[in-house]
């Protein structure tokens, strides 16, 4: 009965299946230099995005190519679909969140067409980046990853 009210643990969980690479390999300056905060980047193999933290989702693009997530504890985390991908205007993206709903690490949030978004000429690298409130090191190295695989 009182495990309701145990504290979940804070973790960091991969978004996405596929190719875990360093912040600085993104081809993007505004990530690679870390411009919006220190994280990681997946290639993606998979078409759903989850939550790589538990938070309230404090802002949903209405063109589905990111979501922020923000912690009680404060560390505010960005979810980042694609390079340059906001010039979809929403074309191959589907919110499955609306802007303040709480998630959990591992919950879907976004589903995109990889296939329609790589048609049009997009690099689909997904960026993950903590602009607050976490400020350990990311060094991962480069490996596969599965959706949901704790990181952290």
């Amino acid at each position: 009965m009182f495990s309701l009210f145990k504290k979940e643990k804070f973790k960091i969980v991969s978004p996405l299946d596929g190719q875990l690479i360093l912040l600085k390999d993104v081809p993007d300056s505004v990530f690679s230099q870390k411009l919006m905060g220190d994280g990681f980047a997946i290639i993606p193999q998979s078409q759903v995005v989850v939550s790589p933290i538990s938070g309230v989702a404090e802002s949903v693009f209405p063109t589905g190519h990111a979501v922020g997530i923000k912690t009680k504890d404060g560390i505010e985390c960005i979810v980042h679909i694609g390079l340059d991908t906001v010039e979809l205007d929403g074309e191959g993206f589907t919110s499955l969140i609306s802007q303040g709903d709480y998630v959990k690490a591992g919950e879907p949030i976004v589903q995109f067409d990889n296939q329609f978004i790589k048609d049009k000429g997009y690099n689909l690298t997904t960026m993950v980046v903590f602009p607050s409130g976490y400020e350990k090191d990311f060094n991962l190295g480069e490996r596969e990853v599965k959706k949901g695989e704790v990181l952290f």
